[in-house]
Formats: structure tokens, sequence, C-alpha cells
């Protein structure tokens, strides 16, 4: 079974988008696998949801509602992106961060789910 590892700006824009993640994973992932996040990608939603703007705010808070079915992992980083670095070694990232995807693909046979044309999911 292989874990994906959910980065905040992923969740933020499938709220934003109201794309089914769960549907649209079983629609391109031909194996088994468990969604994840880092508890400092929670830690960055639930800041969003009390300190963000508009839409922001909205889709923090759906993305919240969301993530209730998703397994919390306590990853020992600095920052939410080094911490999904290391969930994700060896197994999927799920990302909008071009700078994360590259950090990510260095050196190794990653894969990475971005969402395209805000309505469907895709490997990089």
């Amino acid at each position: 079974m292989k874990l994906i590892a959910l980065d905040t700006n992923f969740l933020l824009y499938a709220a934003k988008y109201k794309i089914d993640i769960v549907s649209e994973l079983d629609r391109i992932c031909d194996f088994s696998y468990k969604m994840v996040l880092p508890e400092q990608v929670l830690k960055e939603l639930k800041g969003i949801s009390t300190s963000g703007k508009g839409k922001d705010r909205e889709a923090a808070l759906l993305a919240l509602q969301i993530t209730n079915n998703f397994g919390i992992q306590k990853i020992d980083a600095k920052s939410a992106d080094d911490a999904l670095l290391m969930l994700a070694s060896g197994n999927v990232l799920a990302t909008m961060d071009k700078e994360l995807r590259k950090r990510f693909k260095k050196g190794k046979s990653a894969r990475v789910i971005a969402i395209r044309q805000k309505k469907y999911l895709i490997f990089t």
C-alpha cells in the first residue's frame, strides 16, 4: 500500500474547485493507497481557517472537513514542506507547489499528483 501525502495548497485547490479527491484518486491510481498528511499541514489549514479571508478561509474550512477521514502523521520536521518530503519518500506526493515538486523529484523516480483544469487529477 502506497501513502499519498497531501500538501496544504493541494487541499485548498481541491476544496476551492470542489474536486472529489477520493473518486479522482480511484480513477488514476492502479494501486492501493492511503491518504495522509503531516500534522504541519493540518496546522497550516487551521491557521488559514482562523486568520484567512474570504474564499481562502472557506476553502480551508472545507479542506479541514475533508481531512477528517485521512491519516495524520507526526513527522519531526521544521516545515510542512520538509515533513511532506519525508512522508512521501518512496510514496506519492500530491501538491500544486512547483518548487516542492522539483525538490521531491530530484534524483528519484518520484510520483507527483497535481490538479489540472480545475477539475481532475493527473500524475506529473
